[in-house]
C-alpha cells in the first residue's frame, strides 16, 4: 500500500459528492489539505457536471485568490519574506511582485531601501513601497 501524506483529490471529490462541502471543509481542518488538492477535485467535480460554484468560494477563502505563478496575491498591508537570488556572476536581487500596486508591465514604481525602522525617512509621500532590512 501506498504512503500518503493526507487525502488525495479523488478523497475529496468523494466526501463532496457523498456528504457535501461541510464535509470537505471539517476533511481540510483536520489534515491541511493543499491549495492544489482542492483546485483538482474542484476541477474533477466541475468536469462531471456538478455545481462548484459554493467550492470554488470556499477555496478563495481559505486560500485566497491566486497570483499569476500560483502563489496567493500579496494584499495592501501584508508582509512576505523574500529570499535573495543571484544568477551566476550577477548582481543579488529579489523578485517582488508588484501586483498590488497596480502596475503594469514597463510602469515605474519609486523604492526607499532602509537597513532597518530607524532609518525610514519621515516624508515618504510618493513612495509606493518600503523594502526594510531587518537583522535575522
Amino acid at each position: 500500500m501506498a504512503n500518503r501524506k493526507g487525502p488525495t483529490y479523488k478523497d475529496v471529490m468523494f466526501t463532496a459528492v457523498t456528504a457535501g462541502l461541510s464535509a470537505v471543509q471539517t476533511l481540510a481542518e483536520d489534515n491541511e489539505l493543499s491549495r492544489q488538492v482542492l483546485e483538482k477535485a474542484c476541477a474533477g467535480l466541475a468536469a462531471t457536471g456538478q455545481d462548484v460554484t459554493k467550492f470554488a468560494a470556499y477555496i478563495v477563502e481559505t486560500h485566497g485568490e491566486k497570483g499569476e505563478r500560483g502563489v496567493s496575491a500579496v494584499e495592501n498591508g501584508e508582509t512576505r519574506t523574500y529570499k535573495a537570488q543571484q544568477v551566476k556572476d550577477g548582481a543579488v536581487h529579489a523578485r517582488i511582485p508588484l501586483v498590488t500596486l497596480g502596475l503594469e508591465k514597463g510602469e515605474l514604481a519609486d523604492a526607499v531601501f532602509c537597513s532597518g525602522v530607524e532609518d525610514i525617512p519621515s516624508d515618504l509621500a510618493g513612495c509606493e513601497f518600503i523594502i526594510l532590512r531587518v537583522g535575522r
